[in-house]
């Protein structure tokens, strides 16, 4: 996820995070765990995250390019592949919580 969307992200998650499950999938080739949590915890960003070091989820979702964001529903169907957050990302979590 790009550090620019971080913080929209992080705001998400504060008003649904009892009703969803946030994980932040890390393929930061150059970056080791310690300067990400570092980085996380300097912006005040509480966002669970792994590191995909074997390109396991990458693989299982085809993707090309990061940052990409991905949305599955409760019943694990992928709703969203885009390399942005959509600006309507509050109407598409609405969406997937009815």
């Amino acid at each position: 996820m790009c550090k620019t969307e971080l913080p929209r992200v992080a705001k998400l998650k504060e008003r649904l995070g009892d009703r969803i499950e946030f994980l932040m999938v890390n393929v930061w080739i150059n970056e080791s765990r310690e300067k990400i949590d570092r980085y996380l915890a300097e912006k005040r960003l509480n966002l669970p995250s792994v590191i995909d070091t074997e390109a396991v989820l990458m693989r299982a979702f085809s993707i090309l390019a990061t940052p990409t964001q991905i949305i599955i529903d409760k019943r694990g169907r992928v709703r969203y592949v885009d390399p942005a957050v959509p600006d309507d990302i509050d109407a598409h979590m609405d969406e997937l919580l009815k």
